[in-house]
């Protein structure tokens, strides 16, 4: 065999096994990916505090399509965004009067 063919082949093993390698941490990556994405479920269920009724009316309703989350902001970020609002509108206030 000439010595580019052994390179060749060479190479293709190389690549293979790298590829092999890819794979395998894909599938380890998409594992604690599953692993983190139950563990938020699991907590946002159990913020929720409800009572064994509500929760599972809430699973079945999740299964049947009539039961959707959004994502809503949390109180103190709606806060949060009302006061920067409001810092805002000052600022401009005081802008305008210096104007005068």
């Amino acid at each position: 065999m000439s010595m580019r063919l052994e390179r060749a082949i060479d190479e293709v093993n190389r690549i293979e096994r790298r590829i092999q390698m890819y794979q395998n941490q894909k599938r380890e990556a998409m594992a604690r990916l599953k692993l983190v994405e139950n563990e938020e479920i699991i907590r946002s269920v159990r913020a929720m505090n409800l009572n064994r009724n509500d929760l599972v009316n809430l699973l079945k309703g999740l299964q049947e399509g009539k039961v959707t989350f959004s994502d809503i902001p949390e109180p103190e970020e709606v806060l949060e965004r009302q006061d920067e609002a409001e810092q805002d509108g000052k600022e401009a206030v005081s802008d305008d009067s210096k104007n005068i």
